[in-house]
C-alpha cells in the first residue's frame, strides 16, 4: 500500500467519524432510540464517502463502479426505511408493540409516503442498472488478453 492510498483511507475514516459523532453528541442531548442513530450513520456515511471517492479518487472504472456501489447502498437504505414505516404505519393499533407506537398515517401522508417509495425506487433501478453496467465494462477489462510483447533481440533470434 502506498503512502496515497493511506492518506486516502486516513480521510474516509475522518469523514466516517465527521458522520457519526454530531449524531451521538446530539442523543446525549436528545435520548433518539438506536434504530434511528443507525438508520440516520448507515444514510450519511456512504453518501459523505461517496462525495469524497468523487474528489480524491482517480478517474476510471474502478472509481465509478465505488461511487455507484455507495449510492445504491445510500438509496436502499432509504427505499427499507420508507417501506418499513409505511408497512408499519398501516398496521391497526390492536397489533402493534411498544417498538411500533405510531398514530395511523393520513391519507395525505400515505400518498407522499408512496410518491417517496415511487421515486427511491426509480433511483434504485436506475443506479443498479448503471452499477451492472459499468461492472461488466470493468470485468471485461480486466479480462482482455494482453498483446504479447516480444523483446527486439528475441525477435532476431526468431528470425534466423
Amino acid at each position: 500500500m502506498t503512502i496515497a492510498q493511506m492518506m486516502k483511507l486516513v480521510v474516509f475514516v475522518g469523514v466516517a467519524c465527521a458522520c457519526v459523532v454530531p449524531i451521538l453528541e446530539f442523543s446525549d442531548v436528545l435520548p433518539l432510540p438506536p434504530g434511528m442513530i443507525f438508520g440516520f450513520e448507515s444514510l450519511a456515511i456512504p453518501s459523505a464517502w461517496s462525495l469524497i471517492a468523487l474528489l480524491i479518487l482517480r478517474d476510471g472504472p474502478r472509481k465509478d463502479v465505488f461511487v455507484l456501489g455507495l449510492a445504491l447502498y445510500s438509496v436502499s437504505v432509504a427505499l427499507g426505511f420508507f417501506v418499513w414505516f409505511g408497512v408499519s404505519s398501516l398496521v391497526p393499533p390492536s397489533v402493534r408493540t411498544g417498538f411500533v407506537s405510531r398514530p395511523l398515517i393520513t391519507t395525505n401522508g400515505l400518498v407522499l409516503l408512496a410518491v417517496s417509495i415511487l421515486m427511491l425506487s426509480c433511483a434504485w433501478i436506475f443506479l443498479l442498472h448503471r452499477l451492472m453496467r459499468q461492472a461488466r465494462t470493468l470485468a471485461q477489462t480486466w479480462r482482455a488478453p494482453k498483446p504479447a510483447q516480444v523483446a527486439p533481440a528475441d525477435s532476431a533470434r526468431a528470425a534466423r
